[in-house]
């Protein structure tokens, strides 16, 4: 796995290995610290819940896994963990 840093205060940005990375998904950006700022790993349902709290239960878990998987295809690396019923930065405390 490359190297992977997120910047939270001031302007937000990611980078892999030392080139930033554009992650034009609003809500990607938001699930990435969400889940970067975590104490351990968090439901899928709360965390589908709090991106998209219009939507039935079931369009809003696949919305979120979609996400998850763009989130890593835009960053070139694999860097959550998830289950059928959690998810975490890998690396992160469960």
């Amino acid at each position: 796995m490359t190297g992977f840093s997120l910047q939270t205060l001031g302007s937000r940005r990611s980078t892999a290995t030392t080139a930033p990375i554009k992650l034009n998904l609003r809500k990607g950006l938001a699930l990435l610290i969400y889940l970067a700022e975590a104490q351990g790993a968090v439901a899928r349902d709360v965390l589908a819940t709090l991106l998209w709290p219009e939507s039935p239960g079931e369009t809003a878990r696949a919305r979120l896994r979609r996400m998850l998987h763009r989130i890593e295809l835009t960053l070139g690396q694999h860097i959550f963990e998830t289950t059928a019923q959690r998810a975490v930065v890998s690396g992160g405390r469960n």
